[in-house]
């Protein structure tokens, strides 16, 4: 139910909404689906950009110092937020966010969601299949 096509999760901080995201299908180990940020996302978003930026860098630039701040990112992130699905809520889960506009994503308009859970070490796999399939 949770991968379904059309199945919505929600990113929350206790009972807040902070953005909704609709499945539109999976990319290799993730789902995809459609970011719709709530006023409130702003408060959280750059953490989530600061994230995603660290995941554009190529294998060689990333140092254990990199890897550390990307670490404790995903920490914060997991330990203050809840992605909640149709099953209910994950603790442990990875969301990048991308906005056609190379933006944070604004609440009325949507953005990409690439996101999964049960993977601690998913910066590395993240960096390196970036690398294959955006290479530069």
């Amino acid at each position: 139910m949770d991968r379904q096509v059309g199945a919505v999760w929600e990113l929350r901080r206790q009972e807040t909404v902070l953005a909704r995201i609709t499945v539109t299908g999976e990319d290799e180990r993730a789902l995809v689906g459609t970011f719709a940020a709530e006023p409130e996302f702003d408060e959280v978003a750059p953490l989530f950009a600061a994230q995603c930026a660290l995941g554009t860098l190529r294998n060689t630039q990333i140092t254990d110092g990199i890897a550390r701040v990307w670490e404790g990112l995903y920490d914060t992130i997991c330990q203050s937020m809840t992605l909640v699905g149709p099953s209910g809520p994950l603790q442990d889960f990875e969301l990048n966010i991308y906005d056609t506009d190379g933006e944070l994503p604004q609440p009325g308009r949507e953005s990409l969601a690439v996101f999964d859970w049960g993977y601690r070490d998913r910066f590395a796999w993240w960096v390196d299949r970036r690398n294959r399939f955006h290479p530069g």
